[in-house]
């Protein structure tokens, strides 16, 4: 059901992948923030997806890795719950999901506080080949932060400053 608050839905939102359905997007409520939100997509390239899962970002052919982020694998256990990513495995929240030309690229989180153990769970999925941003320029606001996690292979074609994850206290919980 559409919500009655910020832009109305409109053609520009289509063409970035939302449905009239599914308007806004979870929490971004305020024109402002859409816009912020918009722009963002559009100066990646970017179109919405649903999706909300770190496989979902893998690429097809990964075998073990991706196996090392589901419950049968050895990572972690409770990564995968009941055929669905835990968002809280990772400490996402305001999760947005972003294809490239078809093909998923970017999950963007933008959580209140974060403990500092996510924060290095995260920080660990750069050594599989995904790409991992920490910064506060994202467009939820409400004293959030964000977290970028773009698929392997897959880059922001915008520069952002990257906070590095020690320097992440204020936002820890």
């Amino acid at each position: 059901m559409p919500l009655d608050s910020g832009l109305p839905f409109s053609r520009r939102a289509r063409d970035l992948g939302f449905e009239a359905d599914f308007w806004p997007p979870y929490g971004v409520l305020e024109p402002g923030e859409q816009e912020q939100m918009m722009g963002w997509a559009e100066a990646n390239g970017l179109r919405y997806s649903r999706e909300k899962c770190i496989h979902w970002l893998m690429p097809r052919d990964t075998g073990d890795l991706a196996r090392s982020y589901t419950k049968s694998g050895q990572e972690s256990p409770e990564v995968h719950l009941d055929g669905r990513c835990s968002r809280s495995y990772y400490g996402f929240d305001h999760v947005t999901s972003w294809t490239r030309q078809g093909r998923p690229a970017v999950l963007v989180s933008q959580p209140y506080n974060i403990e500092s153990t996510v924060v290095l769970r995260i920080g660990e999925l750069n050594r599989d080949g995904f790409t991992v941003l920490f910064h506060q320029e994202g467009w939820y606001g409400h004293g959030t932060f964000t977290t970028e996690v773009w698929a392997p292979g897959e880059r922001p074609w915008i520069e952002v400053r990257s906070i590095d994850p020690e320097s992440l206290p204020n936002f820890l919980g």
